[in-house]
């Protein structure tokens, strides 16, 4: 797995709304939007230790990172990110 493919898994398992959901699809779909979300996701994530800071979007490092922590962390921040994305883009 890598922090890409973690950010999915989540995104699918958050518990959002659905108003949420649907900007997270527009996110999603859209090249730049997701490659936003991906990069705000994994700086927070090294900021609050989550993962090392070596860390990169499409590095697959599994002995080193716990995944299910990982996952963890986007579904809680899922949402904050979401808007801020948002505001950015004004979507």
């Amino acid at each position: 797995m890598n922090f890409r493919q973690a950010v999915l898994q989540a995104s699918k398992e958050a518990n959002l709304h659905f108003g949420q959901r649907v900007k997270l699809r527009i996110i999603l779909a859209v090249p730049a939007y997701r490659r936003k979300l991906e990069e705000k996701l994994l700086a927070k994530a090294v900021k609050l230790n989550v993962v090392p800071a070596s860390t990169t979007l499409d590095s697959a490092l599994p002995q080193e990172i716990d995944w299910e922590k990982v996952k963890e962390f986007i579904k809680e921040w899922l949402p904050i990110i979401i808007k801020v994305i948002l505001v950015f883009f004004m979507l």
